[in-house]
């Protein structure tokens, strides 16, 4: 059988192949990228989808409503969006969306689904090969997916249903300018976090509730965190999960490791509890904070190869505790530097192991 007449490979798919692009799987399902507005099959990849999505939507309707299996929705240029443009498909839905397996290679913009009265959006085992801005719908859950290129926000407010679950993020994730109201970096039962490769950074965020990110010692090596010019309101907690069922010997060799975790320029209000443990950091600051009363900040069990504390004002409460070096890297350092530690409980530093030690303590 000639490819021209060959049908798709995909289970339970009886379209013909796309030639221009796969030998394989037909338009909806076959691999879009490197594709731009001067590739020889853009016009015709744009016209055969939209056609061939329309149909999968109809038949959808009948079945099982908004739900797309294993769709590789292509980019399309703005210029085009008249004629190929797929998100004039989601006009007549309502509600929910599901995405199965799916993959982008285009941004879903926000407009798409507002105007179509759909305000939740579910992404499971889905890939996106592109710079992706979270779409900011009212519940918008992501299970299991991969980001290939950076993640960030388009939207000022993060609704408490925003929410990532095991997913794999290959760039770094970026919040910025944004008012965060919930746990955005779910950890369920399983015990099983995302996946970071690069960097995590929040920048002129405010801290609406509790955060808790819960960092797993398997995956997160490569990862840096930084919360710049960010303010905390309520409880906010970075540490490893906890392995059930071993000791607490056995939970020392399963800390996560950062390369570094930097909090620079933040604000806390009254009330506040920041806690940083159970932690493996390569390079830890903690610059320019002021800690109200009421307030507390508890760093321990945590290894470092490099700790700074500087121009920090504690008006309430600060523990150290459970202080070391983080062993085999060279150039360890302890400082805490123009400092006024106020109400403050030290246990268990361990400063004979830094090579570098300074105190400037007012």
């Amino acid at each position: 059988m000639d490819n021209q007449n060959k049908i798709c490979s995909v289970d339970d798919c009886n379209r013909k192949v796309f030639t221009k692009l796969s030998k394989e799987k037909c338009v909806l399902h076959c691999e879009k990228s490197g594709i731009h507005r001067h590739h020889r099959s853009y016009h015709l990849l744009g016209s055969s989808f939209s056609t061939e999505l329309e149909n999968y939507i109809k038949k959808s309707k009948k079945e099982t409503c908004n739900y797309f299996i294993g769709v590789h929705f292509p980019w399309i240029d703005s210029r085009d969006e008249a004629d190929y443009g797929y998100a004039i498909f989601f006009k007549e839905s309502r509600g929910k969306i599901d995405f199965e397996e799916c993959h982008f290679y285009d941004i879903l913009y926000k407009k798409y689904f507002v105007n179509s009265n759909i305000d939740f959006v579910e992404f499971y085992k889905c890939v996106f090969h592109i710079d992706y801005p979270i779409i900011g719908l009212d519940t918008e859950i992501y299970f299991k997916c991969c980001f290939e290129r950076k993640v960030c926000n388009n939207e000022k407010n993060i609704t408490p249903s925003l929410e990532f679950q095991q997913c794999t993020f290959q760039k770094e994730v970026i919040f910025d300018n944004a008012l965060i109201t919930g746990n955005i970096f779910i950890v369920r039962d399983n015990n099983v976090q995302s996946i970071f490769h690069d960097k995590l950074k929040f920048d002129n965020c405010v801290f609406d509730n509790s955060q808790k990110l819960f960092l797993d010692s398997d995956n997160n090596k490569d990862l840096s965190i930084k919360l710049k010019s960010c303010e905390f309101r309520k409880k906010f907690k970075i540490r490893s999960i906890e392995v059930e069922g071993k000791d607490y010997i056995e939970q020392q060799k399963n800390k996560a490791k950062l390369k570094s975790l930097k909090i620079i320029d933040c604000t806390a209000e009254d009330g506040t509890y920041l806690r940083f443990g159970f932690l493996d950091i390569e390079d830890f600051v903690l610059q320019n904070l002021r800690l109200p009363q009421n307030s507390e900040l508890n760093i321990g069990d945590c290894r470092f190869k490099e700790f700074e504390l500087s121009n920090f004002r504690n008006i309430g409460k600060f523990k150290l505790y459970k202080t070391n070096i983080l062993e085999n890297e060279e150039g360890q350092s302890f400082q805490i530097n123009n400092t006024s530690i106020g109400n403050a409980d030290f246990q268990g530093i361990n400063l004979l192991s830094f090579k570098k030690v300074k105190l400037f303590i007012q």
